[in-house]
């Protein structure tokens, strides 16, 4: 039955900043996580920015959620940001040269700013079981009359590299969150009841990319299962498309992090680094999710199929799965919408944590 009602569906999965400077020099602001609809968890870390190794010039904030973390660069007083670059990671795997001196344009999260913002945050997944290095690194400018009249390299402060320099590096213990973490949108049932009693499964990117596969986890079950769920490989986007041959090639795209937004050129196979854009990944795991749903009868045992199951609220209350998923392949692959990226992202992510594992029911979806 599954597989019938997802026969539509397989055509939607395709088988499934360039700004200008503002004269006015308009600063764009961050808002807080809590403003995004994100809670995190524990108690943040809070650590200076360092400029010409000794000037403070902002800081550096770092908090997590369950499984996303998110570095927050600010600069005080007169200065702006001009691009920013950090790493979050194993220390093994942080871009260096033979020297020791870090190689600030292969971290593999960065933006080059148009309109000189005061602060940014990065969205990243969160994949290791233990601490992160964090390298984060910014420039700054100070202007008078929109004309920059200084410009200094800064670090988020902690232990110096081992090359000669003065780059730094800090570590951050990821907070552990003691109850389930709020959805990214607001779930308000009003005349509809979540049908908790129908166990279906749905896997974040996280847990489809994880590294170590085994029969235990999401990413051994990719391995068993993709060839058979998606014998012509996985293609998500519209214009513009990601097309993902094997188990082996997914696991090497996801999880991956950065801003949602529209791709500009079609990719095949790319790695995590290739493709930085978290609505790419987020759609990605729909799409995992959706066809395993599909071809397998015990992926979730219910009654219902996943593309059929209904968004309880936000700005797709009432759309099923299934048209979620064609609208944000649309967003993705740059075809013309109605909705935002950011909007739509945090419905697929949503969707994709509601029922984590097979094991909980968030109750964001509700029965057709």
């Amino acid at each position: 039955m599954k597989r019938s009602l997802l026969l539509g569906l397989c055509a939607c999965l395709f088988l499934a900043l360039s700004c200008s400077k503002d004269d006015n020099l308009l600063i764009p602001k961050t808002d807080t996580l809590t403003q995004r609809g994100v809670t995190p968890c524990g108690t943040p870390l809070v650590i200076d920015l360092i400029a010409i190794q000794t000037m403070d010039v902002g800081s550096v904030m770092v908090e997590n959620t369950a499984d996303m973390l998110y570095v927050t660069i600010a600069a005080e007083g007169e200065w702006l940001l001009l691009n920013a670059h950090v790493f979050a990671g194993d220390f093994a795997d942080l871009p260096t040269t033979p020297a020791g001196n870090p190689k600030v344009g292969d971290f593999p999260y960065k933006e080059v700013f148009a309109t000189y913002p005061s602060e940014t945050t990065f969205e990243i997944p969160l994949t290791l079981s233990g601490d992160y290095t964090i390298a984060a690194h910014t420039e700054l400018v100070r202007m008078e009359n929109g004309v920059i009249v200084e410009q200094v390299t800064a670090w988020g402060e902690g232990n110096t590299f081992p090359g000669k320099n003065w780059a730094m590096y800090f570590s951050y213990s990821p907070q552990p969150c003691a109850s389930p973490v709020p959805d990214p949108v607001v779930v308000t049932v009003a005349t509809t009841t979540p049908c908790l009693d129908e166990q279906l499964r749905t896997q974040g990117q996280g847990s489809w990319g994880a590294p170590n596969p085994s029969p235990q986890n999401a990413a051994g079950y990719l391995l068993d299962h993709f060839a058979f769920a998606f014998p012509d490989g996985l293609e998500v986007g519209c214009d513009y498309t990601i097309v993902l041959e094997t188990a082996d090639d997914v696991a090497l795209f996801l999880p991956t992090g950065g801003p949602p937004t529209a791709l500009t050129a079609d990719f095949v196979n790319p790695s995590t680094k290739t493709v930085m854009n978290v609505l790419a990944g987020q759609v990605t795991a729909l799409a995992l999710n959706l066809g395993f749903d599909a071809y397998d009868p015990d992926f979730g045992p219910s009654t219902y199929a996943l593309a059929d199951m209904i968004v309880g609220s936000g700005v797709l209350e009432g759309w099923t799965v299934a048209q979620v998923f064609e609208e944000a392949n649309r967003i993705l692959g740059g075809c013309a919408s109605d909705y935002t990226a950011a909007d739509v992202n945090k419905v697929v992510d949503a969707i994709n944590k509601n029922y984590i594992n097979g094991s909980a029911n968030l109750g964001y979806l509700l029965c057709p």
